[in-house]
């Protein structure tokens, strides 16, 4: 504050000096002053304007250290903030290829059992299928052995017994009668079996759709996250 008062004071005196000094003729607005008052005048400006000019720079030098620690502090945040973010990303990427190989694995596993299911269930309708076949074909061997024996019987008798045919004719007749309904029985047993197959196939089959809906439920979890 002295500074500046002694700034305007030096001013005046250079004011009032150039106002009280003589005009030089012949040269217009030229004055006649003294060097060594207007040296003193300039020393004392000067004097009164270094510590001024002082502080100004010693503010600008601490606004350039605000501003530089500024700029470094946000450089160090911006850093940091990438670095937050590149390392967020990276577990981000870990945390989905973990989710995806769960998922891969899973569906490898309900793959496997689906597999196994249709395997199996092939395997049980085959047997099935052989056993029935089995069966059937013993019935009708044991039929046509009873059948055989019946009209071998009764031809012994009726040897034995009248020459007539009839009897014979009627044991034939019996024989056969009883052959159809064995085969009608086979048909039938056979006819069951199958729908059994059929109804385990198709309970087969449901169950691997629903695992493939379950699958692709959890695919589209997984694409949306």
């Amino acid at each position: 504050m002295e500074e500046r008062i002694t700034i305007y004071q030096t001013l005046d005196k250079l004011h009032l000096l150039l106002g009280s000094a003589k005009v030089i003729p012949m040269t217009g607005n030229k004055v006649l002053v003294s060097r060594e008052e207007i040296g003193a005048l300039l020393q004392q400006l000067e004097d009164a304007i270094a510590p001024e000019i002082k502080a100004a720079k010693k503010l600008l030098e601490k606004e350039e250290a605000i501003l530089q620690e500024s700029r470094n502090q946000a450089t160090h945040m911006v850093n940091s903030a990438n670095a937050d973010a590149a390392q967020i990303r990276q577990d981000a990427d870990h945390y989905n290829r973990e989710l995806r190989a769960a998922a891969d694995q899973e569906i490898a596993r309900a793959k496997k059992q689906a597999e196994d299911m249709v395997s199996k269930a092939s395997q049980q309708a085959a047997q099935t299928e052989n056993e029935a076949q089995a069966q059937r074909s013993a019935i009708l061997a044991d039929a046509q052995n009873r059948a055989s024996a019946i009209i071998a019987e009764a031809q012994r008798n009726a040897d034995v017994l009248v020459s007539d045919s009839e009897i014979t004719r009627r044991a034939q007749y019996e024989a056969e009668k009883l052959y159809e309904q064995t085969q009608q029985d086979c048909q039938q047993y056979s006819a069951q079996v199958h729908m059994n197959v059929t109804r385990m196939l198709e309970e087969v089959d449901n169950a691997m759709e629903n695992q493939v809906n379950q699958l692709r439920a959890l695919r589209q979890q997984l694409s949306a996250q």
